[in-house]
């Protein structure tokens, strides 16, 4: 054997083995990804899916006031019980990295819809749920920041980095539009035979949902330690003046949209509407047609100015619920879809966009857990329906929501 023979076969052998190296890298589906302008990718198709199952379970609760006012609750309980999904949203962030690290993200996106079905399957058991409701209300927002976080965090994983409004605003659509599906097949039903088939049904989709989960094919491996300081030295502190007006931002839209979904039916109720399904419907098609026809335009005109401006007609939209009344629910429900859908994807994008991936999950979890502050602020808001009316109260929420457009207007989150 020749000299330069001997000095090829390595060149060669390395040659073999970066060519092998490269081929695995492409098989593995995260990378195909980010290797092309795909969006919709078999690990994105599959995340959608469990989305949809999950929100068609998590939706059929929004008629949870409605049920709970039939049986004669009154606003303040009915305020305390969907209260406490943001308080149970708030306590479970700090252990959310643990419950990941525990059982993996598809560990853990199975443990909360398999919690969402017991929540369920108690709902349809209990003749009348009294405190019990709060219990199992707060389950569901267990589930909720554990998919919030988990399923946004993959979305942003999986997607094109310069189609991450429109990626984000899909993945929510998937789960959107089970709002107006839900309530639309769950309203008459209950109407007709009792609320006991609609929360099976809610159990059976969540089901549904922890088996789409199971078939994820998520990359669980934790990242290297070098990945992770490099990460770590780009990263911006979570939990600063810089991020504090977009977490603020998420806080009164929380509360503005559960002042919406918890009083809207209670109202209705006492106007004499008995059959509230067409605010969801209106509402989530007009959301649905703001992420597919305009799901790129926060991409291309920029997170914040998009983000401001939909929250301040969130705001204005809550606002003048009151006066609308429920005897126009297709009206206020478009008013309502065309604000929420273009707000929540560009104020998500706007943190996502400027923080590294291993850092996603903590900023989100942030941003959730103001949002669940916010959610959770509707237990005090219905202890002044009483001294106030329903129509100061949607003023009062709408007012702070949309004069919280003014922190990120025209600014970014390093700003």
């Amino acid at each position: 054997m020749s000299t330069a023979q001997t000095s090829e076969e390595p060149d060669q052998t390395a040659a073999l083995a970066r060519d092998k190296s490269a081929a695995v890298l492409v098989d593995h589906p995260l990378a195909r990804v980010e290797d092309d302008d795909r969006l919709f990718t078999r690990p994105f198709v599959g995340l959608l899916g469990m989305q949809a199952a999950y929100g068609f379970s998590f939706s059929m609760f929004f008629l949870l006031p409605k049920y709970l006012a039939t049986i004669g609750e009154t606003p303040s309980h009915i305020g305390l019980v969907m209260g406490g999904f943001g308080v149970a949203c708030i306590l479970t962030i700090p252990f959310l990295s643990g419950i990941i690290a525990l059982l993996g993200r598809r560990g853990a996106l199975m443990a909360a819809t398999l919690l969402l079905a017991a929540a369920g399957g108690a709902f349809a058991l209990l003749v009348r749920p009294g405190p019990m409701a709060n219990v199992l209300r707060a389950a569901e927002g267990v589930t909720w920041t554990i998919m919030f976080s988990t399923a946004i965090a993959l979305t942003a994983e999986i997607s094109p980095p310069h189609r991450l409004a429109q990626a984000i605003g899909l993945a929510g659509g998937a789960s959107l539009i089970m709002n107006a599906v839900a309530p639309a097949i769950g309203e008459p039903l209950a109407d007709h035979v009792g609320y006991r088939p609609v929360f099976l049904l809610a159990a059976m989709a969540a089901l549904v949902a922890a088996l789409l989960a199971r078939r994820l094919r998520v990359n669980d491996a934790p990242p290297s330690m070098d990945a992770v300081g490099a990460s770590s030295a780009a990263a911006p502190t979570v939990v600063t003046t810089r991020w504090l007006r977009v977490y603020l931002v998420f806080a009164l839209a929380g509360l503005a949209f559960s002042v919406m979904f918890t009083f809207l039916a209670p109202f209705a109720l006492a106007q004499g509407v008995h059959a509230i399904r067409a605010f969801f419907i209106s509402y989530t098609c007009a959301a649905l047609m703001v992420r597919l026809l305009g799901g790129r335009m926060a991409d291309r005109l920029g997170h914040s100015a998009i983000a401001a401006r939909a929250v301040l007609l969130y705001g204005f939209v809550i606002a003048s619920a009151g006066f609308v009344g429920p005897h126009h629910l297709i009206v206020l429900g478009i008013g309502f879809g065309l604000a929420h859908g273009a707000a929540f994807p560009a104020l998500m994008a706007l943190l996502v966009s400027g923080t590294p991936p291993a850092h996603r999950p903590r900023v989100l979890g942030v941003a959730n857990g103001a949002m669940s502050l916010g959610i959770s602020a509707v237990f005090p808001a219905g202890m002044l329906v009483k001294p106030l009316g329903y129509a100061a109260v949607f003023a009062l929420a709408g007012g702070l929501t949309a004069a919280s457009a003014a922190l990120i207007w025209g600014k970014k989150p390093g700003r």
